[in-house]
């Protein structure tokens, strides 16, 4: 802003937003200062800026958005907010952007005065205002509620929920691969709400190119039917040590006693012919 021209109205309003949430130049803030000083109404316009900013900064405490200046988009609709409703309807600001009365001309006795209540009152607004803006700023800009979880956590709180059912993990020595013979691990399904999850170590890890390991989980209350055996997804095992992996049950497994993996090629398949190398039988006599 040149420091030569006086500030129109809409600038001197931006000046004040500017002041009160990011800062002003060493120019601007002496413009921003000669024009407080040469008209004091324009110091409670001040006021309310920075309760505005307080308050939208209130809104913002606690959310992963950054800290420090407010996000230039909040900042022009507090602006736009601001010039539609810090002055009364029907009223002009009583604003003097420039100049000094002529020498002996006594100061001009302004014709209305602001009412401490309704100062009171605007300020009450915008503040309100502005925390509902922050709010929608908020909102707008939430990451979304279905990002990741720890798989960890979410292991543990499934453990401890009522219905879980949990099984350890072993070789099946009566016709596995020996490579898999130091799986070993848990696994724990909650019928409930068809949750469960994987915890392994011990299995090779695997070229999805050329197979991937497959879930099957053994439900009593299918006995009779073509097949008690449902999918319960493929997974890679790309690293060694522990891994946690979530199951997805093709249907619905309404009482699972038995789990077991398979090798199969990529993608799975529908009926595994397979042996089955790790298997985690459910402990139904309690």
């Amino acid at each position: 802003m040149s420091a030569t021209t006086p500030p129109n109205a809409d600038q001197v309003q931006e000046l004040l937003a500017l002041r009160a949430t990011e800062g002003l130049s060493a120019d601007d803030a002496a413009t921003c200062d000669r024009l407080l000083a040469d008209d004091p109404a324009l110091a409670e316009d001040a006021e309310r800026y920075e309760l505005a900013a307080a308050a939208a900064h209130l809104a913002l405490a606690g959310d992963a958005i950054g800290a420090g200046a407010l996000p230039a988009p909040l900042r022009v609709r507090l602006l736009a907010d601001a010039k539609a409703h810090l002055q009364p309807s029907g009223t002009t600001p009583p604003m003097k952007l420039a100049g000094s009365p002529a020498a002996g001309t006594p100061p001009a006795t302004p014709a209305t005065t602001r009412s401490p209540l309704l100062s009171l009152s605007a300020i009450g607004w915008y503040m309100a205002a502005a925390a509902a803006v922050a709010l929608m700023f908020i909102i707008a800009n939430r990451a979304p509620d279905t990002a990741p979880i720890n798989p960890a956590q979410a292991y543990n709180k499934l453990a401890k929920a009522p219905g879980t059912v949990a099984a350890e993990w072993e070789f099946n020595d009566a016709d596995g691969d020996i490579r898999f013979s130091n799986a070993q691990g848990e696994v724990i399904f909650n019928p409930g709400d068809q949750t469960g999850y994987m915890k392994l170590t011990g299995l090779p890890v695997n070229d999805p190119t050329q197979e991937q390991y497959q879930l099957w989980i053994v439900d009593a209350s299918r006995a009779g039917e073509t097949t008690d055996r449902i999918d319960g997804g493929v997974f890679d095992i790309n690293a060694d040590g522990e891994v946690i992996i979530p199951i997805h049950a093709a249907i619905n497994a309404e009482q699972p006693v038995v789990f077991a993996i398979t090798v199969e090629k990529p993608g799975g398949v529908v009926v595994s012919k397979g042996p089955l190398q790790v298997v985690a039988a459910v402990n139904t006599s309690g």
